[in-house]
């Protein structure tokens, strides 16, 4: 698990619903391999590939860029621990975070 000081670990504004997603932000995202990695609000960095990846809200794969906030679902496989599903809730990296 990663251990990062409270500042460096997404957070959400008050206005974002609470459902049932653990809530991250992408911060490495390589769109010519189409994957990443998500940091969850405790520091935990999840890899997503997109190919492997549900995107829900109707949000375009061609979209995901570095700074969305975003809610997800792991899932555990043969690899380890992968996002699976995933919601962005913000369009612009200039969100506060």
């Amino acid at each position: 698990m990663n251990h990062l000081p409270q500042e460096a670990r997404p957070t959400f504004p008050e206005e974002y619903p609470e459902d049932h997603y653990i809530h991250g932000k992408i911060i490495k995202f390589f769109p010519h391999a189409n994957y990443g990695f998500i940091r969850d609000t405790k520091g935990k960095e999840v890899y997503f590939h997109l190919d492997e990846v549900r995107l829900l809200n109707h949000f375009h794969r061609k979209n995901i860029k570095e700074g969305l906030l975003v809610g997800f679902d792991i899932s555990r496989t043969a690899r380890g621990q992968r996002a699976t599903r995933i919601k962005v809730y913000t369009l612009s990296q200039d969100s506060p975070v």
